[in-house]
C-alpha cells in the first residue's frame, strides 16, 4: 500500500508540473501573437516581386 501511495504521489506531483508549464507557454503563446490580418487583404504578385510593373508605371507617366 505505501508504494501505491508514493506511485500515486509521484504522479500527480508530475501532473502538476505539467499543467503549470503548459499554462505558462499558452499564456506566453497568447501575448505574442500578433494581431490578424484583414481578411480581404489581396497580395498580388508584382507586390511581392522587386521591380516588377516598373515598365507599366513609366509607360503611363
Amino acid at each position: 500500500m505505501p508504494d501505491f501511495l508514493i506511485l500515486l504521489a509521484m504522479y500527480l506531483v508530475a501532473m502538476l508540473l505539467g499543467g503549470t508549464g503548459l499554462y505558462f507557454l499558452l499564456k506566453k503563446e497568447q501575448r505574442k501573437m500578433p494581431e490578424k490580418p484583414k481578411l480581404n487583404t489581396i497580395v498580388s504578385a508584382e507586390d511581392m516581386l522587386p521591380g516588377w510593373g516598373k515598365e507599366e508605371e513609366e509607360a503611363s507617366r
